[in-house]
């Protein structure tokens, strides 16, 4: 593999430049939240330079080459690295990063107000995901977990510098502070999220949903 871990691979079989791999620990629980999904030459850099750290556990239909056509190298793409020590990162079970992103995974991709499926990217304000701020930030709302759901950038726009109440809006249910591993479980529940590898899902399943997302998606099944 070139010295760079990635530089000259070429792409065979046609694998997506945003090919996915999955970091895994010994016990098969993803190492953290987002950080256990890597880019496929990230994870070939990974394996290089692990040695006896890590290995490909599951490979992928995938074929990498470096070199001229008359000194050529190749090496199978995994599809789930595992680590063979314990990775300490950011634990699954502490509080996940305040963003767009998370807040789409922890509404369930969905408007808080009026349940409209939103998408992250879009030049339609009726379903482009936006922050809304229950109490407004002009009004000293925090920009916050608790102070924030999912709502479309057209409602955004309808409730402008009022509450929900003022608005004459009632929010499907009260925010609340999801970790990592909460995260990770609503991201299966999100089908328009994006397209998990179906070989992922075994190991996605070892993490054990909390109470709180129980209820959220008995909420969203009852919907």
């Amino acid at each position: 593999m070139p010295d760079d871990g990635s530089s000259r691979l070429m792409i065979n079989n046609r694998v997506p430049d945003n090919y996915q791999v999955l970091i895994v620990n010994p016990n098969g629980t993803p190492v953290s939240y987002p950080e256990c999904q890597v880019s496929w030459r990230r994870a070939m850099k990974m394996l290089r330079m692990a040695g006896d750290y890590a290995f490909t556990y599951r490979t992928s239909p995938f074929i990498a080459r470096s070199g001229s056509e008359f000194d050529r190298m190749e090496w199978e793409v995994p599809s789930v690295v595992m680590l063979r020590q314990f990775r300490k990162v950011v634990e699954l079970h502490q509080e996940a990063a305040f963003n767009l992103r998370n807040l789409f995974i922890r509404d369930l991709g969905k408007d808080m107000y009026d349940d409209r499926r939103l998408r992250m990217k879009s030049d339609n304000p009726a379903i482009q995901a936006s922050f809304d701020h229950i109490m407004p930030k002009s009004r000293g709302g925090e920009r916050s977990w608790m102070n924030s759901v999912l709502a479309s950038v057209e409602m955004n726009g309808y409730k402008a510098n009022r509450t929900p109440e003022e608005a004459g809006l009632r929010l499907k249910y009260n925010p609340w502070i999801p970790t990592r591993a909460d995260l990770l479980k609503l991201e299966l529940s999100e089908e328009n999220l994006q397209h998990l590898n179906v070989e992922w899902l075994e190991f996605y399943e070892n993490i054990k949903p909390s109470k709180r997302v129980q209820r959220v998606l008995s909420l969203a099944k009852a919907a």
